[in-house]
């Protein structure tokens, strides 16, 4: 590589990285967690309760079914 190609890759400023500041403090940013959690957590309970009542009445379809013979009329 030639001497101008490899000043060319090199940056002329050496490059500093500054830490970032937020606008905000750590105990506020975890807080909006806090809250939304606080917030949400009856239709979390909710929503698993709904998961578990789909799933057991797949599950029971599936067994149902499973019993009957092919071609004969469900009861």
């Amino acid at each position: 590589m030639s001497r101008a190609a490899a000043h060319r890759l090199r940056p002329s400023t050496p490059l500093t990285l500054k830490a970032m500041q937020i606008p905000f403090s750590s105990g506020e940013f975890y807080g909006v967690f806090r809250d939304y959690n606080d917030a949400a957590w009856p239709a979390q309970v909710f929503l698993a309760a709904l998961a578990v009542a789909v799933i057991a009445t797949v599950a029971i379809g599936l067994l149902a079914t499973a019993r009957l013979p092919h071609g004969a009329p469900p009861t």
